[in-house]
């Protein structure tokens, strides 16, 4: 008994060869195609992992930024709140020398 693609055939002349041929490769090309998709599957999983990494070192990146422009806010405010109060200091001794000639 001939057998034809994923069935055995009682008789050669029950089965038209293009029909056996298709039925053949059809057979093969079912898991080929499952295999393929399966691959592209895991490549698109893998693509989409490195963008979500890639996401996250962006993100971290704009956390040190962020933390690197509080800092320098601070530093500026550190260095206002000096100035002010040098600010202060030298119109007091100024005050200080005014009331010191006034009274002499």
């Amino acid at each position: 008994q001939p057998i034809h693609g994923n069935y055995m055939v009682h008789n050669e002349s029950d089965v038209d060869d293009s029909d056996a041929v298709q039925n053949f490769t059809d057979s093969f090309s079912g898991s080929s195609s499952n295999d393929c998709s399966e691959s592209e599957r895991v490549i698109e999983a893998e693509v989409e992992e490195r963008e979500r990494e890639r996401e996250r070192e962006r993100e971290k990146e704009r956390e040190r930024e962020s933390e690197r422009d509080s800092e320098r806010e601070r530093k500026r405010e550190r260095k206002r709140k000096r100035e002010r109060k040098r600010a202060r200091k030298g119109e007091k001794e100024r005050g200080k020398r005014e009331r010191e000639r006034e009274e002499k």
